[in-house]
């Protein structure tokens, strides 16, 4: 009688994402959320997010996440929208 010997390996991978920032931006009025919330950067979302920057644009896009655009043509997202679970 043949034995057959069975190996399982298992590969946990963690990743912690940390956002620094030199200036720090107060807290901003969200039209859509009612309240202060921290505004962040289009590549700042998209790196929480784990999605490129073309995502974010089309997510605010959608109204899926809330944003506001300034007069110099820069994106911010709110940080609150950012971190709520998409459907």
């Amino acid at each position: 009688m043949k034995r057959t010997r069975r190996t399982e390996i298992v590969v946990e991978k963690y990743q912690v994402l940390v956002v620094r920032r030199l200036e720090q931006r107060p807290p901003e009025w969200c039209e859509a959320c009612g309240e202060p919330s921290r505004m962040v950067t289009v590549d700042e979302a998209a790196a929480i997010r784990r999605v490129s920057a073309r995502e974010m644009y089309q997510q605010a896009e959608t109204a899926q996440v809330h944003f506001v655009e300034r007069t110099d043509g820069r994106l911010y997202i709110c940080l609150g929208s950012l971190l709520t679970p998409t459907q």
